[in-house]
């Protein structure tokens, strides 16, 4: 796993995670297209589906693209898909997308199966003293502060069956998740937002970038995130990442590398 860690506001650390590179579209750029897909832009969404039918980060723009045009059930179809083969930040973008719907539920036990996950991906045991600082268990409590009192039952029987039927598609190791892209020879760690760093508020922003001939990032494309604030600060420092163009291939400046970046608070 990728990481760069910084000194924050209260001696608080950040740290950024996994990406993947895409291919590019011979005629178009890889990036223009996604940005349109994200405006809600279908048929961009569908160019990109068609020529990247196993790319799982091309699956979830296309469902945020569904999503921006209020099509919901073809937006959760294709982050299912894509969470079937293991891909995490579908997951992520499916807590939010539940909350931001105040779908409050389907967010409690999305965000339940989100923390188990969390926990087994976590290089450290996550005690019940941390778990605050965990964005999951804070999109969690939300939705729990928000359901009725004869709610809670059906909630845990979403939660029991959310978990019976997606803890193993999204916890089982998988070679594709290696990360095979550019090296990095410069990265810079976002700044924590001041307002979440006080609030204590935690979460991630995952980007897509583009780079130039020498190594520059050329451009850079939010496609989700928890907080806006989160999205903005990561974009801003991912402008002054340096790749080694020597790790790049022949016609790959195209190429849209897929970077998640956390946003965490830890003493």
């Amino acid at each position: 796993m990728n990481s760069i860690t910084s000194s924050l506001l209260l001696a608080f650390t950040l740290v950024t995670a996994i990406g993947s590179s895409l291919p590019s579209l011979a005629g178009e750029s890889t990036l223009d297209l996604a940005e349109r897909a994200l405006d809600g832009d279908l048929d961009s969404a569908a160019r990109l589906l068609e020529r990247h039918d196993s790319s799982e980060p091309m699956r979830l723009v296309a469902a945020i693209a569904h999503r921006k045009t209020r099509d919901d059930a073809r937006a959760l179809e294709l982050m299912e898909e894509a969470m079937a083969n293991g891909y995490l930040p579908a997951l992520w973008v499916r807590v939010v997308h539940h909350v931001e719907r105040h779908e409050w539920i389907e967010a409690y036990a999305w965000g339940r199966l989100a923390m188990l996950v969390r926990k087994h991906e976590a290089e450290d045991e996550i005690d019940e003293d941390a778990w605050p600082m965990e964005w999951t268990w804070q999109f969690t409590q939300q939705a729990a502060r928000n359901l009725r009192e004869e709610q809670f039952p059906l909630a845990d029987r979403r939660t029991e069956d959310v978990v019976a039927r997606w803890y193993a598609d999204l916890t089982t190791d998988r070679a594709d998740r290696e990360y095979s892209g550019p090296a990095f020879e410069k990265r810079r760690a976002p700044t924590y937002p001041r307002d979440e760093a006080h609030s204590r508020e935690t979460g991630w922003s995952l980007l897509m970038m583009q780079f130039e001939a020498d190594g520059d990032v050329a451009r850079v494309l939010p496609i989700a995130q928890t907080h806006p604030a989160f999205s903005e600060r990561a974009e801003a420092a991912l402008e002054h990442w340096v790749i080694d163009s020597s790790t790049l291939d022949e016609g790959d400046l195209d190429r849209g590398f897929v970077q998640l970046v956390e946003f965490g608070l830890r003493n």
